[in-house]
């Protein structure tokens, strides 16, 4: 695609402006969404396109940004609590609409109005959404809980650390300061094997495991190797 896209600089306000991987999902999005109305195939489907419009695919998109598939899937969710983006699910893919594309993309505003599809996220948050501050200030560390996680690597992203805990708990797994001391040990030796700890985490809580070795992820995709798997090349615009 050629062309550009206007960003203002008030995007550095934004709820999404402190969490890099959120921020560059959003200009990604802005830079593959459709300029004008057109068709595209995907597979043996014809997709109708309008401005502001992308046929997206989550391992497309992540081999292709760079993004891990656990953070394109939580960038995703908060574009879309935060009213940036919507999403039509179809078989094999989803066709993501920029929320407002036309009236911050195409059109020129006044000196001191925002030229960019994230105002809507300024004035959402001038709205005051109590979903939104909630998982825009979510801690690491879970509200009401006296644990810590100072023998992680690193510092796990929110959503997906409650994600981990709540598996965890269903599975009836003694959580105490002991036990996550000793899951922050093999997670450092993950983290020497390739793997980031958000990863782990994710593939912890999808098996339901009621602990973590750092030998379990044997076999699996490491951080910034070739994907094992056949991604579907999406035509492009």
């Amino acid at each position: 695609m050629s062309g550009y896209i206007k960003l203002h600089r008030a995007v550095r306000g934004t709820a999404i402006a402190q969490h890099p991987e959120y921020f560059a999902a959003w200009v990604h999005l802005l830079c593959m969404a459709s300029h004008k109305p057109h068709q595209q195939i995907v597979g043996t489907k014809v997709v109708d396109l309008q401005p502001g419009q992308l046929v997206f695919g989550r391992q497309r998109f992540s081999a292709t940004t760079g993004i891990s598939e656990n953070k394109v899937r939580a960038s995703l969710s908060v574009l879309k609590d935060l009213r940036m983006i919507t999403s039509k699910s179809h078989a094999k893919f989803s066709v993501i609409t920029i929320t407002n594309w036309s009236k911050y993309q195409e059109s020129t505003p006044a000196n001191n109005q925002h030229p960019t599809s994230t105002q809507p996220a300024l004035n959402h948050e001038q709205e005051g959404s109590k979903n939104v501050k909630k998982k825009d200030t979510l801690p690491a560390t879970p509200k009401g809980d006296s644990v810590n996680y100072d023998k992680f690597p690193d510092q796990p992203d929110p959503a997906i650390l409650k994600d981990w805990l709540s598996a965890r708990r269903k599975a009836k797994a003694a959580h105490t300061q002991t036990a996550m001391d000793r899951i922050g040990g093999e997670l450092h030796k993950a983290k020497a094997m390739g793997f980031a700890v958000d990863d782990c985490l994710a593939e912890a809580a999808t098996r339901t495991w009621r602990g973590f070795k750092a030998d379990w992820m044997k076999g699996q995709q490491q951080v910034g190797q070739p994907a094992t798997r056949k991604i579907k090349d999406f035509p492009t615009e």
